[in-house]
């Protein structure tokens, strides 16, 4: 009786031994991802986390409400593309965004061409890149990596700005970038801010 019961014990314990061992094990394979994921992002050092069912709600000028959602993939010239949905009220527009090996963020424009989007590693006063004459937008320019944005409930550091210019120079859309969670606010008539985030 005595050493049955002890080989029932030695097995129970060498059973949540290996269930712990793996447990833990486990537990080190998953980032860790913050509570708030609105205000402080899931973790991840880009400014654009592209993943399908990613979704993005702002509030548009204090009240109406637009969407952005990675609904899927593409592909064009043999590269891959997430398939980005803006939804503003009644229009819908979509942005094919690819992320490189160096975490450098691509828009695709055409087969034979698309622009940098968001460099990974962003230099003040570095001009990311210049359209052709045929779109309303001219340049895409950093204007600082280290901005301080206060939104709603969330006090957003070392944001990335970014300003574009269009065909006449004249300053048209400012864009704000937080890394691990996206656009955050972009201003140029009217404001749109992040009021709500999926991330995946």
């Amino acid at each position: 009786m005595s050493a049955l019961f002890k080989k029932y014990n030695f097995v129970f314990i060498l059973t949540i031994t290996v269930f712990c061992f793996l447990l833990t094990s486990c537990k080190k394979q998953i980032p860790d991802i913050p509570e708030n994921v609105l205000c402080n992002g899931n973790g991840q050092t880009n400014y654009f986390p592209l993943a399908i069912g990613n979704k993005w709600s702002y509030i548009e000028n204090g009240s109406a409400e637009s969407f952005e959602e990675i609904i899927g993939t593409s592909t064009y010239n043999n590269k891959n593309y997430f398939n980005l949905k803006f939804t503003q009220q009644s229009t819908i527009h979509h942005l094919f965004l690819r992320m490189a090996p160096n975490g450098d963020i691509y828009s695709y424009y055409s087969d034979s061409l698309e622009f940098l989007f968001i460099p990974a590693n962003p230099a003040i006063g570095q001009v990311i890149c210049t359209y052709p004459i045929d779109t309303n937008i001219s340049s895409r320019v950093v204007m600082a990596i280290n901005e301080k944005c206060e939104i709603g409930g969330c006090i957003y550091f070392g944001v990335l700005k970014i300003q574009d210019y269009n065909q006449g120079g004249t300053a048209y859309t400012t864009y704000y970038y937080k890394k691990g969670l996206g656009l955050v606010q972009a201003v140029n008539w009217g404001s749109r801010q992040l009021d709500d985030v999926v991330l995946n």
